[in-house]
């Protein structure tokens, strides 16, 4: 197994779940050799001790998600990625591209900090329907 897309878990049938052992426990199996993960941010707020065991993740794509619940027990250990894609609109976007510091995915990119190593970075990119914006992952500036 090399990708795996768990978001929208909360409305998939929860039968299919079951019989494919879709849980968050499947993914700390010391056997998965995982390298590109697809998650709602919920996911990562709940269950961010477990893909910290999984150290063979390169590449995390977040769906941007609103309202936030960051988990108060925030972890000292950060995850390492070479690539964070972070899915969100293209009006999102924009907003970002013209104010980014008051933009709603400035403040959800800094909460996202809080789990992430930013500075294992290679790529930090912004992905829409129509377009991406490739950020530096130190000032969240947008470069492309």
């Amino acid at each position: 197994l090399k990708l795996l897309n768990i978001t929208d878990l909360d409305t998939m049938d929860r039968n299919l779940m079951i019989k494919h052992e879709i849980n968050p426990s499947t993914l700390a199996r010391p056997n998965i050799n995982l390298k590109v993960l697809v998650i709602d941010a919920q996911f990562l707020y709940d269950f961010n001790s477990i893909l910290l065991s999984i150290p063979s993740l390169e590449v995390l794509k977040i769906r941007y998600s609103e309202p936030i619940k960051i988990n108060s027990r925030v972890w000292k250990d950060k995850i390492r990625l070479h690539e964070l894609l972070i899915e969100c609109s293209d009006d999102q976007i924009n907003e970002y591209k013209t104010s980014r510091t008051t933009s709603e995915i400035h403040c959800f990119i800094q909460s996202l900090a809080l789990y992430i190593n930013f500075t294992s970075l290679k790529r930090l990119t912004l992905v829409a329907i129509s377009q991406s914006v490739i950020i530096d992952a130190a000032t969240l500036m947008v470069i492309e």
